[in-house]
C-alpha cells in the first residue's frame, strides 16, 4: 500500500468513529454514553444550527442536550416530515426525539398531540419493524405525559410484544403502573435489574438508571429495601460504569436513593460514593450540579447518622454548598433542598435567604419546616412555632408527621414549655421505626430530667 494512498474503511479511524455510534446508538450500552459524551465537540461538528438534517448526528446531538441547536434549528428538526423518513431508525428517532425535546422546553401539551397525530399517521405505511417499534415506544411515552394511561400501557405492551428485551418500554410500562396505581411495576423493574445483572452491556445505561432512581419512589419503598439488602453491588456497579463528565444519571441515582438510606444504613451510602471522583462545580455541566449537590449532602447526613463525627457531616455539606451555589434555575423544591444543607452547617441567615425567594404559592409543608429550624436557628421562637404549625396543618404525607412534632417539641423546649412532653409522646405514638423511636426516646428523657427537675 502506498503511503499517500487512502486507507481502508475497516482502519480508517473517522469511519470507525461513526460506525461505532451507529452499532451502539440503540443499544446503548455502558460505553456508549461514555464514548457520547467524551466525543461530544466532534459529534456536534459540522451541524447546522439552524437548519439540522434529520439523521444519526442530529440524534447524538439530542442526546447530548442538543446545546449547539438554536430554539428555531430544534423546531426546525421537530417539524421535518415523519412520514417521509422513517426508512432509517436514526433518521426517525431524530425528528421524534426532537418533538419530545421542544416539548420538554416549551412545556405545550399541543406539542404532544400533534406528535401522536404525526406517529399515528407514519405508522400506517409500510416501514421496518425497528422503525415501527421505536415510534409505538415514544407514542407511548407522549400518551404518558398526557396522561392517557390506556393507550400509553397499550402502546407499550404492543412494543414488548414483538420484542420483550426492549428494556425502555418495560421502564415506561412500571412508571404507568406506578402513577395509576395497578400492580406490576415492581415486575418491569426487576426485569430491568436482572437483565442487568446477567450482562450489563445489553442494557442502555441511561435505562438502568433510570429504573434504580425509580426506587427513590414512595411506591417502591419493598423494593427499594429489598435491592438495597440482597443488590446492593448492582446499584455500586451500574452508578461506577456510567461515571463520565457531563453525564448526570449516576448523581441523580445517588442523590435519590441517598434521600432514603442516609438515615437507617447510612454505612450503605458511605460505601455507595467510596472511590467515585466527583467533578468540580466549575468542571460540572448544569444538569450535574444539584445532583451532585444532593448526592454529597446526603453523604454528610450519613456520616452524621453512622457516628463518624460531626466534623465528617460538615465536610461533606461543606462541599455540597459549592455546588448549590452555581446550580442554575432553582425551583422550590430545589432551594428547600439548599436550604436544608445551610441547615446542616448552622449557616442560618443563608438558609432564610435561600426559602424566602420562594413564593407563597410554592410554600409546602417542607418549606414551612424547613423555615421553623431556620427561625429557631435564629432565635426567632414565636415565627418558629408558627412555621412548624403551618407544616403540621398542610401535611399531605402522614409519614413525616412524627418528625415535624419533633420539631416543634425542641421549639417548645427552647420556650421552656413543658407542653414539650406531650408533643414528644404524640411522635413516639405515630412511629414505628426502631432508630428514631431510639432518637425520640433520648428526647424525652432530655425534657423530663429538664422539666421534672423543676416540679
Amino acid at each position: 500500500m502506498k503511503l499517500n494512498s487512502p486507507l481502508p474503511a475497516e482502519l480508517d479511524p473517522a469511519v470507525n468513529f461513526w460506525r461505532y455510534f451507529k452499532v451502539n446508538w440503540e443499544a446503548s450500552p455502558y460505553h456508549f454514553q461514555r464514548a457520547l459524551h467524551l466525543h461530544q465537540e466532534k459529534i456536534e461538528e459540522g451541524i447546522d444550527p439552524v437548519n439540522p438534517a434529520p439523521g444519526l448526528k442530529s440524534y447524538l446531538c439530542l442526546l447530548l442536550g442538543g446545546g449547539v441547536l438554536t430554539s428555531a434549528g430544534l423546531g426546525a428538526l421537530a417539524a421535518t416530515p415523519l412520514e417521509k423518513n422513517c426508512e432509517v431508525l436514526s433518521t426517525a428517532g431524530s425528528i421524534v426525539e426532537a418533538i419530545e425535546r421542544k416539548w420538554r422546553r416549551d412545556k405545550s401539551d399541543d406539542i404532544l398531540k400533534d406528535g401522536v397525530a404525526r406517529i399515528t399517521s407514519a405508522m400506517v405505511g409500510d416501514i421496518p419493524l425497528l422503525v415501527q417499534l421505536d415510534l409505538l415506544h415514544h407514542r407511548g411515552k407522549f400518551h404518558r405525559w398526557l396522561q392517557n394511561w390506556t393507550e400509553a400501557q397499550s402502546d407499550f405492551e404492543a412494543v414488548l410484544a414483538e420484542e420483550g428485551e426492549r428494556w425502555p418500554s418495560h421502564l415506561q410500562l412500571a412508571r404507568v403502573f406506578r402513577q395509576t396505581k395497578q400492580p406490576g411495576a415492581e415486575k418491569h423493574l426487576r426485569i430491568i435489574f436482572d437483565a442487568f445483572s446477567a450482562n450489563e452491556y445489553t442494557v442502555p445505561a441511561t435505562v438502568i438508571l433510570a429504573a434504580l432512581s425509580e426506587l427513590g419512589r414512595k411506591e417502591h419503598r419493598a423494593l427499594r429495601d429489598a435491592v438495597l439488602r440482597d443488590r446492593i453491588d448492582l446499584i455500586k456497579r451500574a452508578v461506577s460504569i456510567s461515571l463520565v463528565e457531563g453525564f448526570s444519571q449516576p448523581y441523580q441515582v445517588l442523590g435519590r436513593i441517598g434521600r432514603y438510606i442516609f438515615y437507617t444504613q447510612p454505612q450503605v451510602l458511605i460505601e455507595l460514593v467510596s472511590g467515585i471522583s466527583f467533578p468540580t462545580p466549575d468542571e460540572a455541566s448544569h444538569d450535574e450540579l444539584f445532583e451532585i449537590a444532593e448526592c454529597l449532602k446526603f453523604v454528610g447526613k450519613a456520616h452524621g447518622q453512622a457516628g463518624t463525627g460531626a466534623p465528617a457531616m460538615r465536610r461533606w455539606c461543606e462541599r455540597a454548598l459549592e455546588y448549590y451555589q452555581k446550580a442554575p434555575s432553582l425551583d422550590a423544591f430545589k432551594r428547600t433542598m439548599y436550604a436544608e444543607c445551610c441547615l446542616l452547617v448552622k449557616d442560618y441567615s443563608q438558609a432564610e435567604t435561600q426559602l424566602n425567594q420562594i413564593p407563597e404559592t410554592g410554600r409546602s409543608e417542607h418549606w414551612w419546616h424547613r423555615n421553623a429550624q431556620t427561625k429557631r436557628g435564629l432565635r426567632d421562637l414565636e415565627s418558629a412555632l408558627r412555621s412548624i404549625s403551618k407544616a403540621l396543618e398542610t401535611l399531605t404525607e402522614p409519614v413525616y408527621r412524627a418528625a415535624f412534632l419533633l420539631e416543634r417539641a425542641e421549639i417548645e423546649a427552647d420556650q421552656k414549655n413543658p407542653e414539650c412532653l406531650e408533643t414528644i409522646h404524640r411522635a413516639l405514638e405515630l412511629t414505628d421505626e426502631l432508630k428514631f423511636r431510639q432518637q425520640l426516646t433520648v428526647k424525652l428523657e432530655e425534657f423530663s430530667g429538664r422539666f421534672n427537675s423543676k416540679n
